[in-house]
């Protein structure tokens, strides 16, 4: 069961986003309004939450000062991904939106923020209801506590077993999951994209895939839509592949999908 991350904070978010609870292109401040990163009267433009999916937002990077949390669970575990907030007001605003690409777990705490405020409840209750429970995932969590130790796939550092870290960026990284949920979760994607009864309205899932920094000189031609990526496998020449990975030590994973061959 290893740890995956931020397909499903944005998979939430985009469930509010079909019930017009979340406008994409409104500033952050409008679902936090707490948020208010030093700087911020510097930009010609608020941070929006669509500058947080793409990663073009211009916060810090990820603050690692903070990001793991050790192997003993916190007091505040479960909403261990509050601190973010703070930690984004005082890391400030570090480069102007879409001036590059720079992944930001930070980013993705925040998302998970703004879908408890408008959904009720906490970020993982929300990721239950709106996928979890639709899709059957039964055996998906984003609290490490809740999974049976028998049940958990063994990590290996320098070919040592290695614990499962605790970290601050919940809905950045801390998904711990089975194959067969993730197929469950990768089916649903897929159907949407071809209008047969997915998660998402073939609209929606569509324009998550389509690349959202093709203007942006820096980004160095790594295409990126709305969280997937948009990968160039060398070995699969010109086919459209969307995906994500997912890195947590002594974890790493990877999720791709093609959606023209229903793959």
């Amino acid at each position: 069961r290893p740890p995956r991350s931020t397909l499903f904070p944005y998979t939430t978010l985009f469930r509010s986003v079909e019930k017009n609870l979340i406008d994409l292109d409104v500033p952050v401040s409008k679902y936090i309004p707490e948020f208010n990163p030093r700087g911020t009267n510097l930009l010609d433009k608020p941070i929006t939450v669509r500058m947080l999916l793409n990663h073009e937002s211009g916060l810090e990077s990820d603050a690692f000062h903070d990001f793991f949390l050790g192997y003993e669970t916190p007091e505040d575990y479960l909403y261990s991904y509050r601190r973010a907030l703070e930690a984004v007001n005082q890391s400030g605003i570090v480069r102007n939106p879409y001036e590059v690409f720079s992944y930001c777990n930070l980013g993705y705490s925040l998302l998970g923020i703004i879908v408890e405020r408008v959904q009720g409840g906490n970020f993982q209750e929300a990721v239950k209801a709106l996928v979890f429970d639709p899709l059957g995932m039964d055996d998906s969590t984003f609290i490490l506590d809740e999974v049976p130790v028998e049940r958990m796939a063994m990590g290996y550092l320098a070919g040592k077993p290695e614990k499962v870290p605790y970290i601050r960026d919940m809905p950045a990284g801390s998904l711990n999951s089975s194959a067969r949920d993730m197929g469950a979760f990768l089916q649903s994607m897929l159907a949407s994209y071809n209008s047969e009864g997915g998660l998402f309205q073939p609209g929606t899932i569509r324009e998550m895939f389509k690349v959202s920094n093709e203007n942006v000189a820096n980004d160095l031609d790594f295409k990126i839509g709305l969280t997937w990526w948009v990968v160039d496998l060398k070995k699969l020449p010109g086919e459209y592949i969307v995906g994500h990975g997912g890195d947590l030590p002594p974890y790493h994973a990877m999720a791709l999908i093609l959606p023209e061959r229903d793959l």
